[in-house]
């Protein structure tokens, strides 16, 4: 689990039995059977989807690993459903996605230093001139629901798609007035180029740490299911949760992908729970119906004077997230 909070400031708090599963607990691993097919389904005002799987899986390769059958639930102060298609995606929910471990970036923030570190690339090299970058893919990274190996077709799409006319993504503005382009070289690398310099770009859209991240996403899903299925269908993701359940106004809920390419994880199942009010959390966490919250900095030292829950301020300036993820 990757614990850090960005903008104002956060306090961490967990039932003090929870907190050592939180920080070890989220990671991923290695060979998770696609989820059966399933038709999203929207009724009223509450959104319900499931995932949907491509008919034919690749084999596993090796035997899954097993996981203690545990569960970990979190209190979040919104849920709300998202887009599943890179144009389509506002910038909160495209925050939760990664967040919680089921899309992930090109690089990562650091836990404990303001570093990059490689997620879904082995290596990267900026062009002499300045104005460009090649990125090195990670091999064997698969998608969840059986859509295959995440290839450098793959990134270019869905960095093409966020940019593309039409776009809602908060990185339309920096990728058009820098002329970005994106072009899969072979099948694991990707060049990026610009038309002039800019000191922000790679961060924004390469790290994990703004609206403008770049989430890679199947290709092939979208083209199989349709832009309008793909809107709603959960499956598609690299990291190390996929999502098994999103309640829009109640409870999403992740289990662990069992093909991860990275470290695997030490939960089974995390359940996260729309609770708006932050009192209301702590009453929640008071109570055992969850096992951590975001709570204001101003609240924390009231929670502390409780001795079942601990509290724990975290983060490096800058650099300030919770991802359950490596």
């Amino acid at each position: 689990m990757r614990i850090n909070i960005r903008g104002r400031s956060l306090t961490y708090v967990a039932a003090t039995i929870g907190i050592l599963g939180l920080i070890a607990g989220c990671g991923g691993s290695d060979d998770q059977p696609a989820a059966s097919p399933a038709s999203p389904a929207a009724t009223g005002t509450t959104l319900s989807v499931t995932a949907t799987a491509l008919p034919e899986e690749s084999p596993p390769t090796e035997n899954p690993p097993a996981h203690p059958v545990e569960t970990f639930t979190l209190a979040a102060s919104d849920v709300t459903f998202p887009a599943m298609v890179p144009s389509q995606l506002p910038v909160a929910p495209s925050g939760f996605m990664r967040r919680w471990g089921v899309y992930e970036t090109a690089m990562v923030w650091a836990v404990d230093r303001p570093e990059l570190e490689m997620r879904l690339i082995t290596g990267w090299e900026m062009d002499s001139d300045g104005l460009g970058w090649t990125l090195e893919l990670k091999q064997g990274v698969q998608f969840h629901g059986g859509w295959g190996e995440m290839t450098a077709e793959d990134f270019v799409w869905s960095f093409e798609d966020e940019i593309r006319d039409g776009s809602i993504h908060s990185g339309i503005g920096l990728a058009r007035a820098t002329g970005a382009k994106a072009e899969a070289v072979d099948i694991y690398t990707v060049s990026i180029r610009l038309d002039m310099f800019n000191s922000f770009f790679f961060e924004a859209f390469f790290g994990n740490g703004s609206g403008a991240s770049t989430k890679v996403f199947s290709k092939k899903r979208i083209e199989t299911l349709g832009v309008d299925a793909a809107f709603l269908d959960l499956s598609g993701g690299t990291g190390p949760f996929v999502f098994e359940k999103w309640a829009q106004g109640d409870e999403v809920v992740l289990e662990a992908f069992d093909r991860y390419h990275g470290t695997p994880s030490r939960l089974r199942t995390v359940r996260i729970l729309e609770i708006k009010e932050p009192a209301t959390q702590i009453a929640a966490l008071k109570s055992g119906q969850v096992d951590a919250s975001l709570v204001p900095a101003p609240l924390a030292e009231d929670v502390a004077r409780d001795p079942s829950l601990g509290t724990l301020a975290f983060g490096i300036p800058g650099s300030q997230r919770l991802y359950p993820q490596g």
